[in-house]
């Protein structure tokens, strides 16, 4: 890994004020609530294929309709505060998500419903809910459990993903809170991440941003990485960094806000204010429209190489609230 440097240069994208946390949703119809439901639509089944601890996000084609760090800027220990700057000229909000309606709203979200990536394990729609919990910012979360199988499932790691349909940008500004529990049997990965548009989370090895990435820690999720991955002439190509602060390294399974700033000419993951750039290099950056995709996989396991990794309890990754910006092109700033 390399160091958890900030970089240098100017970057247009970066908020100079905070606001506090999102309190709307998307401006997108809303169906009734009998159309409302604990996840979307089902992916197909897909087998995407990773390396080691570096598992391919993507699933399956979809189908249609389907912290305790503090930010800087605020006074809420918990995270919860944006770092998106109110009336920043040069962004435009497309898309807020709270989960306020205490349900994924059909037609919004995609959820898997396939084998793992890699073989290991499946995604199911029933590991994929919004709960109730009123410390966050629409008193629910959306929370991804992976569970020991039952009955039909034995022997198998049941877990979930899903991916937000028709917000697909290139280059903007992609705001989360988000926690990913510890797991002391490391055999999960929870990963934030991009995917482009056109792969419909099928290609495991197209072009992929990684905003939180916790495969390669998974007994602590310390360091939590951020990771770009592009194809080269020799196949995808990662480039991985760890969050660390004066104080050590950060853990995902804290509550914190993670901010993904994508430009042509830069990558940079601000962890509640604390800015980590991936790259500078324009050859190694997305340039084509992507989709927000969330996913707890299932991970191939030291402990037992080549065999169906196995829970003792369960595990959750949980988004308290989602934010997406693009660039405003007809502001001067």
């Amino acid at each position: 890994l390399d160091g958890a440097t900030s970089g240098d240069g100017f970057n247009l994208l970066r908020p100079t004020t905070t606001t506090t946390r999102p309190t709307s949703t998307t401006t997108s119809t809303v169906v009734p609530k009998e159309d409302s439901v604990g996840a979307g639509s089902d992916d197909t089944t897909g087998t995407g294929t990773g390396t080691g601890d570096e598992p391919a996000p993507g699933s399956a084609t979809t189908l249609p309709a389907e912290g305790d760090g503090e930010p800087a800027g605020t006074t809420d220990p918990g995270g919860s505060s944006s770092t998106t700057a109110a009336g920043d000229p040069a962004m435009i909000t497309v898309y807020e998500e709270d989960f306020s309606e205490g349900a994924l709203i059909a037609g919004r979200w995609s959820i898997a419903d396939s084998i793992g990536n890699g073989g290991w394990g499946l995604l199911r729609r029933s590991a994929v809910a919004v709960v109730a919990d009123p410390s966050a910012a629409g008193g629910h979360v959306l929370a991804i459990t992976a569970r020991p199988g039952t009955g039909a499932e034995a022997g198998q790691m049941v877990s979930g993903a899903v991916r937000l349909l028709g917000h697909g940008l290139t280059h903007g500004r992609y705001s989360v809170r988000a926690r990913v529990d510890a797991d002391p049997d490391g055999a999960t990965g929870g990963v934030v991440l991009l995917q482009p548009t056109s792969a419909g989370g099928a290609a495991a090895t197209s072009d992929e941003i990684r905003i939180i990435e916790t495969s390669r820690n998974r007994a602590t999720r310390s360091p939590v990485e951020s990771t770009v991955r592009w194809v080269g002439a020799g196949g995808t190509e990662p480039i991985g960094k760890a969050h660390r602060t004066a104080d050590g390294p950060v853990s995902a399974a804290e509550w914190h806000v993670y901010t993904l700033e994508w430009a042509a000419d830069r990558l940079t993951v601000i962890l509640d204010g604390e800015p980590l750039t991936l790259t500078v290099d324009p050859a190694r950056i997305p340039n084509e429209p992507m989709d927000l995709a969330i996913r707890l996989d299932a991970l191939d396991t030291p402990s037992a190489p080549g065999e169906q990794p196995t829970l003792s309890g369960e595990v959750r990754l949980m988004i308290d609230w989602i934010r997406i910006e693009q660039v405003n092109s007809g502001s001067s700033s």
